[in-house]
């Protein structure tokens, strides 16, 4: 049970590790002037992997990606530093981002796949972040190693 725990432990440092990088990294971009970032590379990676989203900038896809930094990358940030230095709210705020972020992937990948103009690659990579997202979902529901540290210490003070 503890090399399980250890595992979705590692998952979810990884999860919100992306998140926290992948959101400044790859969505700031698309916000910023061009001259704040390598717009050449940035364009390069758009048409290697048919980034068609980027490229259109439908508006629902814009409004995901508004909301993507202002609500999941915060939120991303706070639920880091609460792994790291184990919080008992870490669960909380990691429930919130990971339905957060399972909720913006749905769409996406519904325009991916339902449109047709998706590349297996891309369908591929949004699918394995919405799966990430569902099991550090589920990780934030077990009792975690935050939770059993709060609850000792409860029982010291009281």
């Amino acid at each position: 049970m503890l090399i399980l725990m250890k595992l979705l432990d590692a998952i979810t440092l990884l999860f919100l590790s992306m998140i926290t990088a992948g959101g400044i990294v790859m969505d700031c971009h698309l916000f910023l002037p061009s001259h704040y970032y390598l717009k050449l590379m940035i364009d390069d990676y758009i048409r290697e992997k048919r980034q068609y989203l980027l490229l259109e900038m439908p508006e629902f896809y814009k409004a995901l990606l508004y909301y993507h930094l202002l609500v999941n990358w915060p939120l991303a940030v706070i639920s880091l530093y609460g792994f790291t230095f184990r919080r008992f709210w870490f669960s909380t705020t990691t429930l919130i981002l990971s339905i957060s972020f399972a909720s913006i992937s749905v769409p996406v990948l519904g325009e991916l796949i339902g449109s047709g103009r998706g590349s297996a690659e891309l369908i591929r990579t949004y699918f394995i972040f919405f799966a990430l997202a569902v099991i550090v979902l589920f990780c934030s529901l077990l009792v975690s190693p935050t939770a059993r540290t709060r609850t000792r210490m409860t029982k010291e003070m009281g």
